[in-house]
């Protein structure tokens, strides 16, 4: 996970050197670290010696969560990185809980599991919009729409880099928006990937399935009348 917690005021590199699909091994929660996405958590926030104790101790796992997955232990790299998501909630240290989970949807990402990594983006823009930091939550949008984007899911993943674009019109970042924006021109070209066909047939599926027992009310209603 290395590179995740960045600074966010790092320069946005262009789409054409950071974005790959999912074929070629990148993953989405890495490609976000590449944008500089999370501010320094080297240090912490506190107003008493208790609480900086207890931030302490929360970034030492932090830390030990990130080297843990660089060394490929991904799975208890991504139990670390929750244990320290659920301290830093805890103790109300929103920006360090923002940084823990998403080291731990790029752990679950290299580990196969994409609908926990996508529930882990949901996790991170929480605690962003916990630490109001509007900037931060545009840039954890851009990781879930690249995440949406590797998975095929161009409407969601659309959604997800409008939205960040608007955000960083909003706060003046116009690197940012042009990023997102040319992201959205990408997402816009996926052709239907196979959770769209599967949400299509499930879509047919249910209508013939209405239809069937619909011309069955019919028939029964006819024998009834004769």
């Amino acid at each position: 996970v290395s590179g995740i917690s960045t600074h966010l005021d790092t320069a946005i590199p262009h789409p054409s050197s950071t974005y790959h699909s999912e074929a070629t091994g990148a993953t989405a929660a890495h490609q976000l670290s590449s944008l500089g996405a999370i501010k320094d958590i080297s240090a912490p926030i506190c107003v008493r010696n208790h609480h900086c104790k207890m931030a302490g101790e929360t970034l030492t796992l932090l830390e030990e969560a990130k080297q843990l997955a660089s060394k490929g232990e991904l799975t208890n790299a991504r139990d670390k990185f929750q244990k320290a998501a659920e301290e830093a909630s805890a103790e109300e240290q929103h920006e360090t809980e923002r940084d823990a989970i998403l080291g731990m949807a790029e752990s679950q990402w290299q580990l196969g599991e994409t609908g926990g990594a996508l529930l882990s983006y949901e996790a991170a823009l929480s605690a962003t919009r916990k630490a109001k930091d509007e900037a931060g939550e545009g840039m954890v949008l851009l990781g879930k729409g690249f995440a949406l984007m590797s998975l095929g899911r161009g409407p969601a993943a659309c959604e997800a880099f409008e939205t960040s674009a608007s955000i960083a019109e909003r706060n003046g970042h116009a690197a940012q928006k042009k990023f997102a924006l040319d992201l959205l021109q990408q997402a816009k070209l996926l052709p239907a990937g196979p959770a769209a066909e599967h949400q299509h047939s499930a879509h047919c599926d249910h209508s013939s399935a209405e239809s069937k027992a619909e011309e069955e009310k019919k028939e029964d209603k006819m024998e009834e009348d004769d």
